[in-house]
């Protein structure tokens, strides 16, 4: 090269503006991978504790479900107790009248410490008259007691029994419901028997006879339930 040429005007070469840009790390990467997996851990920790919670409560229905069959076992059982105590108290506090077998063996219990007047004859209207009462039994037409519990066997059929109350259930005075002695259907009035008596009266149709359970007074509506309970024939 000629010394005295000149070399051509070279513009110097112009830095970028600003900052050198960062070099790219691999930490924010990392982070995002620890993170991920923190996540991961704890939906999998829920998951798990859920579950946990999910079994303790099958666990806790199923001993509930346990305690309360073994606690309706026990009431069972004491229920049957129970009654068996019941019925034992009731057959050491009760006695038991049975008609001949010529009146079809009629048995009905009543209170055992209870007096018992007995007419019996095949040849009446009235066959069996049996009167309970507490204490003594004064009998005869002209007895102005009313008593307790009564158990009759009337030489008439059912249909004319039946017939003698329909006028006053007509009317309202004495209530009609239906009841089953044993396996025989029968009816049930409540209300004014007569003029002067306010009680309840079972008639229950046996051959061509009538059955009658009577009491005079509400008094003892309670015992007469029991003893309707018990009425039993032998035919």
């Amino acid at each position: 090269m000629d010394p005295n040429i000149q070399p051509a005007f070279q513009a110097p070469q112009q830095q970028p503006f600003g900052p050198p840009p960062p070099k790219r790390s691999h930490v924010s990467a990392k982070v995002y991978i620890a993170l991920g997996l923190l996540g991961v851990g704890l939906l999998a920790t829920l998951v798990l504790l859920i579950m946990s919670v999910s079994k303790n409560a099958q666990l806790e229905a199923s001993i509930d479900e346990e305690i309360e069959s073994q606690r309706q076992e026990l009431l069972s059982a004491q229920e049957t107790e129970l009654k068996e105590a019941f019925e034992k108290e009731k057959l050491a506090t009760t006695a038991s009248y049975k008609a001949p077998a010529v009146f079809g063996g009629i048995s009905v219990n009543y209170p055992k410490d209870w007096s018992l007047y007995l007419q019996e004859n095949e040849r009446n209207s009235t066959q069996v008259d049996a009167i309970f009462h507490p204490g003594g039994v004064r009998a005869g037409s002209d007895s102005e007691t009313t008593y307790a519990l009564r158990l009759q066997l009337i030489d008439n059929s059912y249909t004319n029994e039946l017939n003698k109350y329909q006028s006053k259930v007509d009317k309202g005075a004495l209530s009609a419901s239906p009841i089953t002695v044993g396996s025989t259907k029968g009816v049930l009035l409540s209300g004014e028997i007569d003029s002067s008596t306010n009680g309840r009266l079972a008639l229950v149709p046996f051959l061509d006879k009538t059955v009658i359970l009577i009491t005079e007074t509400n008094n003892y509506a309670s015992v007469f339930d029991q003893a309707l309970k018990s009425i039993s024939f032998s035919q």
